[in-house]
């Protein structure tokens, strides 16, 4: 859920005994509307739950920052997914969360599997329950419908105060969750028949040892082997009790890495180094302002430092596993033209776009793109928009400045050519918007450096979320008059068929809203201003786009004569890179 929804004192109330709930602060606290209790990065522990019994409960903090970390264990198969939400929220709110969760929660999932997400509301002591109720029913009849085959939301409803432990909705909940833990339970696999000796002796010993907490796969299946004294021709047995400790989140497994002891994980490893706050005590130094970035030496220092304050020594850790880890869970990434030096996300400074974006004086041309997901259960994976972030700083010598959820970049193309162009990701992470602009002057440059943008968008989507189908659409960026307006994205489909009857104009209707764009500045190829010859590269994409026709069409409106034409087609031709792309 999002920050300030209740989870942080949710989790606590669940575990409460009737015993202790007597001697609770927090259940007797005067100010009910008051939920101020925040989670710094991620929270996880065993608890005995009434009714329920033995879990791992996951808390995970809702400001924005540490929102890449919702989706790190999402993909364990014994898992129950709770969406907490506010009671105090509207329809529309309460849906785009709801669906954010659902749809975080699909593209964390293995290829076929379907998770449990039940729907949990706060604030229940001090909101209509008659009037939420409705609302909620209405949410979830929708979600049921959109995530059909993909995530199993519950129908059950639960509107409650997130501090009582002994109230009724809360006993409600503590049984249903009961029911689906033995729904679970039963779903499950056949178990190894290792599992029970591994489980029970090999890794609670294992986990009391620092040193052992984050081993190579290898060694884990070693272990076993040892312990266990497991016959070499039963070596098939070891790796699926490996893969079932994986699948059923009692270890953790990144690639050739086990981490055997995930609370300490999140507790001791990626709590200290994704909370900024934390960062410069855990380093026993002020440290100014940040970029983002810190230096391996900086973040081995946090997580030992980490561990000297919980009482325990930092020398049994290996911090070259460490890093490994945190590099292969997506927390850091290493610069590609820095070694040593790692982007932190959650680090970045937080920045307005009305800060990035400051208005620009008149004639300023401006031009857009937004990738959007095609489904509208899709969301961008965690991991794209930081690899494309690092990947177009490098792109563009560092000339690149990052913050929370963009990056803008600037190109000077001769003194009186500067392009300056935004990328930021939508809230919902279910589009990238692209923006540049520049004078008159540098139009086709403009134009030329926000398809390589865009390109690159591409190529890491590619990368980082396999599978996701986009759609492109062309953005009327608002001038200066409108600078309170969002970005309108026009289908590029419908644009490309306007211009094809030989309209100038292109409207399109957006709820109450009609929107109108000039096809000149939304499109590429829309009477160019001749600014000398065309060079291979936009003689391509427009012959790809269009077909040779087209361009023999521009070319004439820009005044250029049948041989120069000819010229530029027949060059084409002859590079035979272009030819086969």
């Amino acid at each position: 859920g999002e920050e300030l929804s209740g989870k942080a004192p949710f989790t606590l109330a669940m575990q409460r005994t009737w015993f202790q709930h007597l001697f609770s602060a927090a259940e007797k606290a005067p100010d009910r509307n008051a939920i101020s209790e925040r989670t710094a990065g991620m929270q996880m522990y065993e608890a005995d739950i009434s009714s329920m019994g033995r879990a791992v409960v996951c808390d995970f903090a809702g400001q924005r920052p540490f929102h890449r970390t919702h989706t790190l264990f999402f993909d364990a198969s014994n898992s129950i997914n709770i969406m907490m939400v506010s009671g105090l929220l509207d329809k529309s709110t309460m849906l785009e969360q709801c669906h954010h969760g659902a749809a975080s929660l699909r593209a964390a999932s293995r290829p076929g599997a379907i998770h449990v997400m039940v729907i949990v509301v706060s604030r229940g002591d001090v909101c209509d329950r008659h009037k939420t109720k409705a609302i909620t029913r209405g949410v979830v009849t929708e979600l049921r419908s959109k995530f059909k085959g993909h995530v199993d939301i519950q129908e059950r409803l639960f509107i409650l105060d997130c501090r009582k432990s002994q109230s009724p909705e809360m006993t409600e909940l503590r049984d249903y969750l009961s029911e689906l833990k033995k729904e679970k339970l039963q779903t499950v696999k056949k178990y190894p028949s290792l599992i029970q000796p591994v489980t029970k002796k090999l890794l609670p010993r294992l986990r009391s040892d620092p040193s052992t907490k984050l081993v190579k796969k290898t060694d884990l299946s070693g272990l076993v082997n040892t312990e266990l004294s497991v016959p070499h021709c039963l070596q098939e047995i070891v790796e699926d009790t490996v893969d079932f400790l994986h699948a059923s989140g009692e270890v953790f497994l990144l690639h050739d890495l086990a981490l055997l002891d995930i609370p300490w994980m999140s507790h001791s490893l990626i709590g200290p180094v994704i909370a900024p706050a934390d960062f410069p005590v855990h380093l026993n130094a002020a440290v100014p302002q940040r970029d983002g970035t810190a230096t391996k030496e900086e973040i081995c220092t946090v997580v030992q430092n980490f561990q000297r304050q919980q009482g325990k020594s930092p020398k049994n850790i290996d911090t070259n596993h460490a890093i490994d880890a945190l590099e292969m869970l997506e927390i850091i990434f290493e610069l590609e033209d820095r070694p040593g030096v790692y982007c932190i996300p959650s680090h970045l400074p937080s920045k307005d776009r009305d800060e990035m974006w400051p208005a620009a004086p008149e004639g300023t041309v401006h031009v857009g793109r937004r990738v959007q997901c095609l489904r509208d259960i899709d969301i961008f994976t965690l991991a794209f928009f930081v690899f494309f972030q690092t990947r177009i700083a490098i792109s563009v010598d560092r000339k690149a400045v990052l913050y929370q959820g963009g990056v803008k970049v600037a190109r000077v193309v001769e003194s009186s050519i500067v392009i300056e162009c935004l990328v930021e990701l939508t809230k919902q992470d279910r589009a990238v918007d692209i923006i540049a602009r520049s004078n008159e002057k540098g139009r086709r440059h403009c134009l030329e450096f926000l398809e390589k943008i865009n390109d690159t968008v591409v190529e890491v989507l590619r990368e980082k979320s396999p599978g996701t189908e986009t759609k492109r659409f062309l953005l009327h960026v608002p001038d200066r008059k409108e600078r309170k307006k969002e970005p309108f994205g026009f289908p590029e489909e419908e644009a490309q068929a306007a211009k094809d009857k030989g309209d100038t104009t292109f409207i399109c209707v957006h709820g109450s809203e009609m929107m109108y764009g000039n096809l000149r500045d939304l499109m590429f190829d829309v009477a160019p201003s001749k600014d000398g010859p065309y060079g291979p590269d936009q003689v391509l994409r427009v012959v790809q786009k269009n077909g040779c026709d087209r361009w023999y069409s521009i070319g004439r409106e820009m005044g250029y004569t049948a041989s120069e034409l000819n010229s530029t087609v027949h060059g084409l031709h002859q590079d035979e890179d272009k030819l086969l792309a």
